[in-house]
């Protein structure tokens, strides 16, 4: 039986137990223990309530104080076991909010704004602007983990319906060269999921690019058909850069062409008609070549149709004019100054520096392009007094470029028969662009102009260590292993090299007769006999 009125203490009735209950004796004067479940009862409730305050108290400031969520409410901890989910996503939205206002309002590599934008992400991943964000400022440093953040939210988190997350992430897989996670991934997308008309067309042109540049010619063709483009101008330029892969050049200008009818706006104009000079030069047509360069009124393009045609009085006159008539003009300028550095002609490389420095205070393209003017015309003396002249006067932008300018130091050391320095530079250079594959490209192909081919053949291996798909890299280490006769790596690089690009006609007939000659190559002889009959499909094609 429960006693929920206190009795008055008596004989008959003991209290016990801190006042919670009670001796009573019955009939047979037998002592029985009864409980005061009323008074329990309120002393569970508020010994519970108090317990449940003192935890939403210390939740509150552990939450404000130790994980820095200055918008967190009592109220809201009160009934936090109700909501953890929702609650996770808040104090994550906060510290997104919180790392976005630092970064935005000091320094963009703020550490602390970036920690919290880390920790924010980590609470909230559905937060498509943070992980932008975030991938964003990874990407400068750890590409490969910046690319993570992106693709984990690209499906799961519905990224893909965000224009600029897909630019982002389609930007980041071809920096990285993966080329066939990035078909994969477009695939996938075009198929399974229904995506704006601006990231659709970007997913098709992508796929197609991939296709062209790995010499799937057909399955290239086909999704243009599929995708109705054949006579846009898109369509148009892949069917110009699929005949240009096939060396069909004749073709090339066909479609090109056509697609400088297509292009109304007369937007791509320039782009295009620069392109089938060049294919014209290819078929040695220079008058027809000239005839398009005069619908550009472009005197560079001139210039550099004459260059190849090695006429010099022809090619100066152009740049005089240009020089003349467009001088004043910034852009003018750089496209001067690059032609110069591109063909060696020093004296137009100073006399844009010098017309620069007159009224001007961004000098750092003029004066490498001097520089690398003087190199490319093997006056390593000039090269090398106008970087020692740079490294006196340190300009504020020399800190920048200090690596970049270790490699021009380098070849002028080997130019000048000095390899003891010249390794010492390249040292400084390639350990400064180990991840820049690009720049470490442009220096071995500058050594090998200059008939360094081990120190080329150094720095290929160098940057293939970081960069093992890079296309360029590839392809020029194995043309250099094949004019040095030396098949180190050879096998592993080509298959690499075969699976992601199709090479011309020509450089794949140097490939297959280098294996035909070389019998330790490929041992397993299927293999070999399938990469010899793919290498003779392409150059019979």
């Amino acid at each position: 039986m429960t006693q929920v009125n206190q009795p008055k203490d008596s004989e008959a009735h003991i209290n016990t137990f801190f006042g919670f209950a009670y001796w009573q004796k019955d009939d047979a004067d037998t002592r029985i223990l009864r409980f005061y479940w009323g008074k329990i009862l309120l002393l569970i409730l508020f010994m519970t309530t108090g317990a449940w305050l003192a935890a939403s108290s210390a939740l509150y400031c552990f939450f404000k104080y130790v994980r820095e969520y200055e918008e967190v409410r009592f109220t809201d901890m009160l009934t936090l076991p109700l909501h953890l989910d929702e609650h996770r996503i808040k104090i994550g939205s906060y510290h997104i909010k919180k790392g976005i206002q630092l970064l935005e309002d000091g320094d963009r590599f703020s550490a602390e704004g970036f920690r919290l934008l880390r920790l924010g992400l980590a609470r909230n991943p559905s937060h498509i602007e943070a992980r932008k964000l975030c991938s964003t400022i990874f990407a400068s440093f750890q590409p490969e983990r910046a690319l993570v953040i992106l693709t984990d939210g690209l499906i799961a988190y519905n990224g893909f319906k965000d224009t600029e997350y897909i630019d982002l992430t389609i930007d980041l897989m071809k920096y990285l060269n993966k080329e066939h996670e990035l078909l994969e991934l477009t695939e996938k997308l075009l198929r399974d999921q229904e995506t704006d008309e601006l990231t659709q067309k970007r997913l098709i042109e992508e796929a197609i690019g991939i296709h062209i540049l790995q010499g799937n010619f057909d399955q290239a063709t086909q999704s243009i058909d599929k995708y109705g483009i054949r006579k846009t101008f898109n369509g148009l330029v892949f069917l110009a850069r699929i005949n240009e892969a096939k060396g069909e050049t004749e073709n090339q200008i066909y479609f090109l062409k056509q697609a400088l009818d297509v292009d109304k706006a007369g937007k791509n104009h320039a782009q295009l008609s620069y392109q089938i000079c060049m294919a014209y030069l290819k078929l040695d047509k220079i008058g027809e070549a000239l005839q398009i360069a005069g619908l550009l009124s472009n005197h560079i393009v001139f210039a550099r149709i004459h260059h190849e045609n090695g006429d010099r009085e022809a090619e100066n006159g152009q740049i005089n004019r240009m020089i003349k008539t467009q001088s004043h003009k910034p852009d003018a300028r750089l496209q001067l100054a690059a032609y110069a550095a591109e063909t060696g002609n020093t004296q137009l490389a100073m006399a844009i520096y010098e017309m620069a420095a007159i009224d001007s205070d961004a000098l750092q393209p003029f004066i490498l392009s001097l520089i690398r003017s003087k190199l490319r015309a093997n006056d390593f003396n000039g090269a090398q007094k106008d970087i020692e002249a740079l490294l006196t006067q340190q300009p504020n932008w020399l800190e920048v470029q200090k690596p970049y300018l270790k490699s021009l130091q380098a070849i002028c050391s080997y130019g000048l028969y000095r390899p003891d320095l010249g390794e010492i530079y390249m040292k400084e250079f390639s350990t400064a662009y180990a991840n820049q594959p690009n720049k470490l490209l442009e220096a071995a192909k500058e050594l090998l102009r200059i008939e360094e081919r081990d120190k080329a053949y150094e720095l290929l291996n160098f940057g293939l260590q970081f960069s093992q798909n890079h296309p360029e890299l590839l392809a020029l280490s194995i043309s250099l292993s094949i004019d040095q006769n030396s098949y180190e790596k050879w096998e592993d690089r080509l298959r690499r090299f075969l699976n992601l690009r199709r090479p011309d006609k020509d450089f794949a007939k140097r490939i297959l007769d280098a294996t035909r000659f070389n019998p330790q190559l490929f041992e397993d002889l299927t293999e070999r006999t399938q990469q010899m009959d793919r290498l003779r499909s392409i150059i019979q094609d």
